[in-house]
């Protein structure tokens, strides 16, 4: 088998971290301040009052646009070019009734969560907003922080793998995908893997990304070094292009050739595709997969669905195989700063429902449980830590 390749130079340093179990750094950070818990449960109540809340959403939401204008994204034109073109070929009732009520909650200050089209128009923009500063300092932004944080992911995880003597990974399921960019991400990384999934409950955001496989040339130009079928990734020789002078016929071309499989079925399998399920019950073989991945997933999840969730992952993985997520550090010092300052808190935590339970769980007892061994932790942002877990 192939050898996992040298990583490529990535964005900050490398910090190898050994314990996952540490106390709570949340409440080593609020320990003994009786000023902040009062504050913060004052705040809390604020928070949850409807007029209050509605006028802190509208002030932040404004704020992330505002900053995108000022990186050069056009946030309605990006909104507007995105067509609701998929919707009805992946919707499913069952996996619809299926849906837990975590994932029925809002998030990121959409009263529907992840299940409404406004969410899945704006990750993108949205992403490319609020991750220009990680890397900068003193209020500076810059376009690319969104793809350098996914990036850096992706190398701390090659590392990892090419220090742990890894094989490269042929079959990778990323869960969570929401509208594909980790998706995308992880096909450029590793550009050898024979088929990567993703998986996602919300069908807005998986329509969002069969489309942009289908119709962002700016994305998946570079998804696979390979010669490449000129819409939907197919691995095969030689390459062949379809051309018209009309928009309007080669939009319906693009469609039928994305969700049409009765016109496809003969055509070479696709590198990338997406299905449509809940991250804890994939409906995936076993042993299926040599690497899967959580981008900025596990801060979402109440602490039961995130154990259910590395179970599955156990389940899909091969002997040996890896797990891989990356989030939040609540360690790092960018988190403690904002975990002890009662306002900024208190607003985080209103449009993140589970934080509580994400800093607070054990990820090494956790992954302990479900039967993964040689935990390796490195930094990849000032605010955001790798973490990667082998199967036995």
């Amino acid at each position: 088998m192939n050898a996992v390749k040298e990583a490529p130079a990535a964005v900050g340093d490398a910090q190898t971290v050994d314990v996952l179990s540490a106390e709570s750094p949340l409440a080593a950070a609020q320990a003994g301040n009786a000023g902040f818990r009062i504050a913060s449960a004052a705040l809390d109540k604020l928070f949850k009052f409807p007029p209050f809340f509605e006028t802190a959403k509208n002030s932040a939401r404004t704020k992330i646009v505002k900053r995108a204008a000022l990186l050069g994204v056009d946030w309605d034109a990006r909104v507007d070019e995105l067509q609701r073109i998929q919707y009805d070929a992946l919707y499913s009732a069952d996996v619809a009734a299926a849906t837990p009520a975590y994932y029925k909650s809002p998030f990121h200050a959409y009263a529907e969560g992840n299940l409404c089209w406004q969410a899945a128009l704006e990750v993108e923009p949205s992403a490319i907003s609020v991750h220009a500063n990680i890397y900068t300092e003193n209020g500076e932004f810059e376009r690319d922080g969104d793809d350098k944080l996914r990036s850096t992911f992706l190398s701390r995880t090659l590392e990892i793998l090419r220090d742990s003597g890894a094989p490269a990974p042929k079959d990778i399921v990323d869960l969570g995908c929401s509208t594909g960019l980790s998706t995308l991400a992880l096909s450029r990384t590793f550009p050898d893997a024979r088929h990567i999934t993703g998986v996602d409950l919300s069908p807005h955001m998986l329509s969002i990304a069969r489309l942009q496989l289908a119709t962002r040339p700016d994305l998946t130009s570079s998804v696979n070094f390979k010669p490449i079928n000129f819409i939907l990734n197919f691995n095969f020789t030689p390459r062949l292009a379809g051309v018209d002078l009309s928009p309007h016929m080669l939009s319906v071309a693009r469609h039928q050739l994305a969700t049409r499989p009765d016109l496809t079925a003969r055509a070479a399998p696709r590198r990338i595709d997406y299905v449509y399920a809940a991250a804890e019950a994939t409906g995936l073989p076993d042993a299926s997969a040599d690497l899967v991945c959580l981008c900025l997933v596990a801060h979402e999840l109440p602490q039961g669905a995130t154990r259910a969730i590395l179970a599955e992952a156990r389940r899909v993985l091969r002997r040996g195989g890896a797990l891989a997520f990356m989030d939040m550090d609540p360690l790092s010092p960018a988190f403690q700063r904002m975990a002890t300052n009662p306002m900024a808190f208190a607003g985080f935590k209103s449009t993140e429902p589970f934080l509580l339970d994400y800093v607070s769980l054990d990820f090494k007892a956790a992954l302990a449980e479900t039967g993964f061994e040689r935990v390796a932790i490195r930094s990849n942002s000032p605010r955001h830590r790798t973490v990667v877990a082998f199967t036995a």
